[in-house]
């Protein structure tokens, strides 16, 4: 919906920055000299600007602000350039019901030429040879779930990674509609698991490839896999929890599906793809076939405007960890 505050032009002299109140979904204002001095930085080029007040940072991540704190705190920031008599200030918000928070969100836009981004993170670090767990991984992704991505009614591009000790690019942005499901799947089954786990690199990098290609109002899947902890990133597990926030708030879904001998719920909500979006899976052809059947669902449904963004139920969840069924 759309919230709107008033401003004095006057006092901000012509820049204003302000956030949406991840509580209330009302838009707040920072004070003219906090303002000021966060666009200074800005414009002096700089990652982020500390605001000991707050016990907060702003960090300009390309034309998607963001404040976060050293409690985990989180929420969208925005930059309007004042028009000559202009006297308030509009964006749209939505409440996200995962995470029980508003955020700003581009309006809705309805397009013919929208694009849905398909992006694959698996994890090849040697442990995924045990049982053939990779083979099971890709050839379900590719038979199920990519096959039912091809019939889609729109351009639907495909880019994917693996990942060991360091981060490999296999498709950026291939057009999936013209391209064979089996030459995909071909690709994935040369490469040999080996190595250690870089499983924070490999989600950064998937959001980077798909920063770089997306428009506004086309739909994003990065979906990653992996059998164990991050053992050989870079990148942080706090860099990436801001980054996947952020791109949530523009409504990508970023989803996890992980093996059962990991804490999938605890991982996913320390890297703030939350549970909703993520999966545990049993290393069995059943395991991951019901997992990746769980995902061509889910994603159905925001496709159809069912659900707001990706979510697994308990059964599903359930079903793919094998667990068994709980008393009657």
């Amino acid at each position: 919906m759309s919230k709107s505050i008033n401003v004095n032009a006057q006092m901000y002299n012509s820049v204003v920055w302000g956030s949406g109140d991840p509580k209330t979904g009302l838009l707040v204002l920072y004070s003219p000299e906090v303002s000021s001095a966060i666009e200074e930085a800005f414009q002096g080029k700089q990652h982020l600007y500390n605001i000991p007040e707050f016990n907060a940072r702003v960090i300009f991540d390309g034309d998607n602000h963001y404040q976060s704190s050293s409690t985990g705190g989180y929420r969208h920031v925005f930059r309007e350039e004042l028009s000559e008599g202009q006297a308030s200030i509009e964006r749209y918000m939505e409440f996200d019901e995962k995470a029980k928070a508003w955020y700003i969100m581009p309006p809705p836009v309805e397009s013919e030429s929208k694009k849905t981004h398909i992006v694959f993170a698996i994890d090849t670090s040697g442990s995924m040879a045990t049982d053939d767990l990779y083979t099971k991984v890709y050839t379900e992704g590719c038979q199920r779930f990519l096959m039912e991505q091809k019939t889609l009614p729109h351009d639907v591009r495909f880019s994917a990674l693996t990942f060991s000790n360091g981060v490999n690019t296999v498709y950026n942005n291939i057009d999936l509609k013209t391209t064979e499901i089996m030459d995909i799947q071909d690709t994935f089954k040369e490469i040999q698991p080996g190595g250690c786990t870089a499983y924070y690199d490999a989600v950064m990098k998937a959001i980077e490839m798909t920063d770089a290609v997306y428009e506004s109002g086309d739909e994003v899947i990065i979906c990653s896999m992996t059998d164990g902890f991050d053992n050989s990133s870079r990148c942080s597990p706090m860099e990436l929890a801001l980054k996947i926030k952020s791109r949530k708030s523009m409504g990508w879904n970023i989803i996890m599906i992980g093996t059962t001998d990991i804490d999938v719920d605890a991982m996913s909500a320390s890297n703030g793809i939350g549970r909703g979006a993520s999966i545990g899976v049993s290393n069995t052809t059943q395991g991951v076939r019901t997992a990746f059947r769980s995902l061509g669902r889910a994603v159905a449904d925001v496709r159809s405007g069912v659900s707001q963004g990706v979510v697994f139920t308990d059964a599903e969840r359930q079903e793919s960890a094998l667990a068994p069924s709980p008393p009657s």
